[in-house]
């Protein structure tokens, strides 16, 4: 009757948590050292949350690593990771004029490739 996602965040019921009328999951790191609040991104909204994660203002052009450690920190929903890196490689393959993948000619630059051809 319910799909896969709501059984799976069912069983996490423990770590679940509504905070300001929004679906929350508290995310330990295997160790215990860092917690974090992770918001329980709906489908609906997730290529808009990665968009934002990937390539917000203020990230610059993180490529995946640090694209997956920031929005580990942020949100959580089944898949995430994979869904992460499908994002991050279609927006590898935009043209380098695009909003989303410029050419940079400063201390970004290694060598002659520009950071859109780094992954």
């Amino acid at each position: 009757m319910f799909s896969p996602e709501v059984h799976q965040l069912w069983a996490q019921c423990q770590s679940l948590q509504i905070r300001e009328g929004l679906l929350c999951r508290k995310y330990v790191r295997p160790f215990g050292f860092l917690q974090f609040l992770q918001l329980v991104v709906p489908r609906s909204l997730r290529i808009a949350f990665l968009d934002a994660v990937y390539a917000g203002s203020m990230n610059g052009h993180p490529g995946t690593q640090r694209t997956r450690h920031r929005l580990q920190e942020l949100a959580y929903w089944q898949g995430w990771t994979s869904d992460m890196r499908l994002h991050v490689q279609l927006l590898y393959m935009q043209p380098y004029n695009s909003v989303l993948c410029v050419r940079h000619t400063g201390p970004d630059t290694v060598g002659n490739k520009d950071i859109c051809s780094m992954h």
